[in-house]
């Protein structure tokens, strides 16, 4: 091949991969627009995590954000989240403030970064026109143009998450040495594990395969030396995880909660086998409904799903797989159910997997296995229409949350006629302290009413605050029993502000 042909092939490759790359951000471009919101829903984790963004932006140690945590309800949240995600919101912090619209389009730009980083993860199993499609099916899913208005760590995560699977495959997964990819692989790595802990699964399962791997090798040859460029590797992503890992959750921005012993502590090892009967079945029917609520689709898509997992595990067994298993057992485990959410990051993989088993159909007319996916891509595209219009129709709306006209009277009234060292029981505490910079704690359960009151007293509880948008069955208990310590001082159409007095 001549220099001239070179360069004409060279243009043409660049120049189609171009057109690709736009192409795909073009076709996204509208979730920059979709369900923008400039109003957040009561959540909880949300306000954590912009707290502790604030914290960090101005010098202030991460775990002073007014949040007590309470011992007595553990799975509300710990006293600080991993940094990664704070770390990213800084930006945006010092930018516009503490700002919902400006964290939700944030949000959004990540999103459209995670639709073309999982574009190429898919590329890497089928052509350009399926993986398009494939992506445009996920992104355009109505559950994804709701949950985008949620400030939360998840869409973030799954970015860091699957570009390292990505990072991995691409430029890692033979036996070439290049520690600079390895070292590259160790901060994706890392900071996926600062966002979320879970993010230790892509180095686990990088490991598990490569050890497989050389055992077989050994078995068959006695020797290991082909296997050494790669050791090789997985030494300096191992090492450069770890220290970045480290440094920065430690070291440069420690929030004074081990997050590893903190979550391991939440899982009931005692009715382990109870509890991932009773996630199994929760999780299948999340996936069932993820494309549509319609029985028939969900029983495909479950169908599909399960025939795709079964060909590629016995086709190819590799490092999908055990990053699969492994973070599937782990949320199956986990006694806290948070919706689709906790799937997310797998969730392009089992896209593949449902992909792979819809390929498997056999037709008796000559229709190439592409166009069923691309058929069934724009069905169900075609059936998001109502509700992509409920969305868009909806975004403007003021949802129920701190951002209401009735929430904002009442934090402003919590401001002006409230000491700033006083402390409050709230059923969201993470989002009072972010606006009122009040102490507040959240109230027990599966405790009694006398346990609950010992604890209040005992971290010095001077409010209770009680709102019509979450009910809350203890809370109205422990106020009907313990009205007599009680003052009603202030209301308005949502809230209740009552002042605790400690009687001797």
């Amino acid at each position: 091949m001549n220099t001239k042909t070179l360069f004409k092939f060279a243009k043409a490759t660049i120049t189609n991969r171009t057109i690709n790359t736009v192409a795909i951000f073009i076709l996204l471009a509208p979730l920059l627009f979709i369900n923008v919101k400039n109003s957040h829903n009561w959540g909880g984790d949300f306000s954590q995590y912009i707290h502790q963004a604030i914290n960090i932006a101005e010098g202030i140690p991460q775990s002073e954000t007014g949040y007590i945590f309470n011992d007595q309800n553990p799975y509300l949240g710990p006293p600080a989240y991993p940094v990664g995600f704070p770390i990213l919101l800084v930006p945006v912090y010092l930018l516009f403030g503490n700002s919902i619209v400006a964290f939700s389009g944030y949000l959004s730009i990540m999103l459209i970064l995670l639709f073309f980083i999982v574009h190429q993860f898919f590329k890497i199993f089928f052509n350009n026109l399926i993986s398009l499609i494939m992506v445009i099916t996920i992104a355009y899913n109505p559950w994804i143009l709701r949950f985008k208005a949620s400030i939360l760590s998840d869409i973030p995560f799954t970015l860091f998450f699957i570009a390292s699977i990505l990072f991995y495959k691409r430029k890692l997964c033979d036996n070439n040495k290049n520690i600079g990819h390895s070292v590259i692989l160790g901060l994706l790595i890392g900071f996926s594990m600062l966002i979320k802990s879970i993010g230790i699964i892509v180095l686990i399962g990088i490991l598990a395969e490569n050890f497989i791997g050389l055992l077989k090798t050994y078995s068959k040859t006695g020797k290991i030396g082909e296997y050494k460029p790669k050791l090789l590797n997985l030494f300096f992503v191992f090492i450069t995880t770890l220290i970045f890992y480290y440094s920065i959750s430690f070291i440069i921005l420690p929030t004074k909660t081990e997050h590893y012993s903190f979550f391991s502590n939440l899982f009931i090892y005692n009715d382990l086998g109870g509890a991932l009967l009773k996630s199994g079945v929760y999780y299948t029917e999340l996936i069932q409904n993820f494309f549509s609520t319609n029985i028939l689709i969900g029983a495909f898509t479950l169908t599909f799903f399960i025939i795709g997992f079964i060909k590629k595990i016995f086709s190819e067994f590799s490092t999908i797989e055990y990053i699969f298993i492994l973070f599937i057992l782990i949320i199956l485990a986990f006694p806290s159910y948070q919706g689709f959410r906790y799937l997310l990051p797998i969730f392009p993989i089992i896209v593949i997997y449902i992909v792979k088993g819809l390929m498997t159909i056999q037709i008796d007319f000559k229709l190439r296995k592409s166009y069923i996916v691309i058929i069934v891509g724009v069905l169900l595209l075609l059936n998001y229409k109502n509700n992509i219009q409920r969305i868009i129709k909806l975004q403007e709306t003021t949802i129920a949350g701190p951002q209401a006209p009735y929430s904002i009277d009442a934090f402003n009234y919590i401001i002006s006629n409230t000491p700033e060292n006083s402390t409050f029981a709230f059923i969201k505490p993470r989002v009072l302290a972010l606006y009122t910079s009040r102490k507040s704690v959240a109230i027990g359960i599966n405790k009694s009413l006398n346990d609950i009151d010992d604890k209040f007293t005992e971290v010095g509880v001077d409010y209770l605050l009680t709102v019509d948008d979450i009910k809350n069955t203890i809370f109205e208990n422990y106020i009907e029993s313990y009205i007599g310590k009680l003052t009603l001082i202030w209301e308005n159409e949502k809230f209740k502000l009552y002042k605790r007095h400690i009687i001797e």
